[in-house]
């Protein structure tokens, strides 16, 4: 069962950056599915409790709230009509697929490295001279959860631990790299 759940999230994660790469908009009906199977995930993985939820709940709203006063105090105007501009809807529905997906400290981490592929992405895409001026976050964002789940298959990662990083082995002292 679980296998079938990790391999209709990855068709799932999939389509959805495809349509943001390809379309720039993602369908609403896309993100319903993940959602769901996250969830059921969630529910059946043995250690996560709700209250994973309600942090990572915490986290985006503290920085909803950043970004509120930075463009109100940036542009001087009202933050909806920025946000419209610069957000799309599949970025904000993408949010609450991440919330249920990890746990605090992976959550973070995840947002941190999607931001930064997306700046990286927009500067590539700016040099290169494509008009193209938004950035699939989203799409990046889906990415990156794909490759998470594969890295949780293989072991690499438990996405509801956020020891896992410290948990690996070191190469050195174990003679992979220096026998």
């Amino acid at each position: 069962m679980k296998i079938l759940i990790d391999i209709l999230l990855l068709g799932g994660f999939s389509w959805i950056a495809w349509q943001d790469f390809k379309c720039r908009k993602v369908y609403l009906l896309s993100f319903l599915p993940v959602f769901v199977l996250l969830a059921i995930k969630f529910i059946f993985h043995q250690s996560p409790s709700a209250d994973l939820i309600w942090l990572n709940l915490a986290v985006m709203a503290t920085l909803a709230t950043g970004l509120v006063f930075y463009y109100t105090f940036r542009y001087g105007r009202g933050f909806a009509g920025v946000l419209a501009q610069s957000v799309g809807l599949g970025d904000l529905l993408l949010i609450p697929v991440l919330l249920t997906g990890f746990s605090t400290g992976n959550f973070i981490l995840l947002l941190i490295i999607s931001f930064v592929v997306a700046f990286s992405y927009g500067i590539v895409s700016k040099m290169s001279g494509k008009k193209e001026t938004t950035i699939p976050l989203a799409g990046i964002q889906s990415l990156l959860l794909s490759i998470a789940l594969i890295l949780e298959y293989v072991g690499l990662l438990d996405p509801w631990n956020d020891l896992t990083p410290l948990l690996w082995e070191d190469p050195i002292s174990t003679g992979i790299i220096f026998p």
